[in-house]
C-alpha cells in the first residue's frame, strides 16, 4: 500500500505563535520586575522573516532536524507493518511562514500593494490541505495509536509509530523543567514539552504592547493613518478588519494596507516594537537563566538524537 501523510512544519511553528497570541493577555508570573526596562541598542528588524528575539532559541516549536528524523523513524515503523507510503512531517524553510514574519502585523510594502492583509502562504496551505489523503482505520491506529492496540497479530507501539518515534528522539532527555504558569504540552505519545520560553515570550509580548514607548509610537501611527483618511485604534485593528475576510484583497484593503505600512515606516513603529520587546525578553532570559538552560539542554538532546537518526545511527 502506498499513501502519503502530510503534517506541516509551519503549523508546528505556529503552535508557539498561538501560545503567544492567547497567553499574552495573561502576562507572565516569572517574578521579574514589571517596570519598563531600559532599552539596549536600537533593533532594526530588516526582513521580518529573518528576525529573531532572545527567547527564540528556547521556544518549543520542533527543529526541522527533529521532524526529519521523526519521519525516518515513522516510515521505518510503518513499513514493518506493510505500509510503504511516505510520511511527510516537515517542509523546506520556504514552504511556510517564518514565525516572526507578522509578529508586528503587516510590514512588507510589496505584500501590502499586491495582497493587502492577505497572506502569501494561503495558497501553499490550501494546496497541502487539498492533497491530504484519508487514512484507513488500520493506518490511523498504527500511526497514532488511536484504535485497536494490535495489527496483523502484532502489538502497536504506545502512541503508534509516531509515539514510538518521539520517544526515541526523547531518549536521554533530562528531567523536564517546569515553571508555574507555563503549560506542559502533551502529544499523547508518551512525550511532553514544558512551554517555559513560550510562556515567558507571551508575557514579554504583552508587556511590550503596553509599554509607554510603544503606545506613544502607536499613537503616532494612528495620527498618520487619520491623516490619510483611515481610522483605526491600532495596527492590529487594521489588520483584523472583518472586511478583509474575503478570498482576495479589494482595492480598499490594498489602499488601507499600503497606508498602514507607510505609517509604520514614518513613525518607526516596527523598530520601536522590536527594540522594546528585545529588552523585555532579555530581562526574562537573564532572570530565568537557570531554568532556560535546562530547556536548552532538552532541545539540544533531541536535536543530537535526531542527527544520529539522520546519520543512520
Amino acid at each position: 500500500m502506498n499513501r502519503s501523510w502530510y503534517r506541516s512544519t509551519a503549523l508546528q511553528v505556529l503552535t508557539a505563535a498561538s501560545i503567544i497570541a492567547t497567553a499574552g493577555a495573561c502576562g507572565s508570573d516569572s517574578g521579574v520586575n514589571t517596570g519598563e526596562p531600559a532599552l539596549g541598542p536600537r533593533v532594526e528588524p530588516g526582513e521580518m522573516r529573518n528576525f529573531t528575539l532572545p527567547l527564540d532559541a528556547y521556544i518549543t516549536a520542533p527543529a526541522v532536524e527533529v521532524l526529519e528524523a521523526e519521519n525516518v523513524l515513522v516510515r521505518k515503523c510503518m513499513a514493518e507493518f506493510g505500509f510503504t507510503g511516505e510520511y511527510v512531517g516537515t517542509d523546506s524553510p520556504d514552504s511556510g511562514p517564518p514565525p516572526n514574519e507578522r509578529r508586528y502585523w503587516l510590514v512588507s510594502n510589496s505584500d501590502a500593494t499586491t495582497l493587502g492583509y492577505h497572506s502569501r502562504w494561503a495558497d501553499v496551505a490550501k494546496a497541502r490541505s487539498d492533497s491530504t489523503v484519508e487514512w484507513s482505520p488500520a493506518e490511523e491506529a498504527l500511526l497514532t495509536g488511536r484504535g485497536p492496540n494490535a495489527l496483523q497479530g502484532r502489538m502497536i507501539p504506545k502512541g503508534g509509530c509516531l509515539g514510538e518515534a518521539r520517544r526515541t528522539l526523547a531518549m536521554g532527555v533530562p528531567e523536564l523543567p517546569t515553571m508555574e504558569g507555563a503549560p506542559v504540552l502533551e502529544d499523547g505519545s508518551g512525550t511532553s514539552v514544558s512551554a517555559i520560553a513560550d510562556h515567558l515570550a507571551a508575557g514579554s509580548y504583552n508587556r511590550m504592547l503596553n509599554d509607554s514607548r510603544v503606545m506613544n509610537s502607536v499613537a503616532e501611527w494612528r495620527t498618520c493613518m487619520e491623516g490619510k483618511g483611515f481610522h483605526y485604534e491600532s495596527p492590529q485593528n487594521a489588520n483584523n478588519d472583518p472586511r478583509w475576510s474575503g478570498d482576495g484583497a479589494s482595492e480598499e484593503e490594498i489602499a488601507t494596507a499600503t497606508a498602514d505600512v507607510a505609517c509604520k515606516q514614518q513613525t518607526d513603529l516596527v523598530s520601536t516594537m522590536a527594540t522594546v520587546e528585545t529588552a523585555y525578553q532579555q530581562r526574562e532570559l537573564e532572570a530565568n537563566a537557570e531554568v532556560l538552560a535546562e530547556v536548552k539542554e532538552v532541545l539540544d538532546t533531541k536535536i543530537k538524537n535526531a542527527q544520529s537518526v539522520l546519520a543512520g545511527g
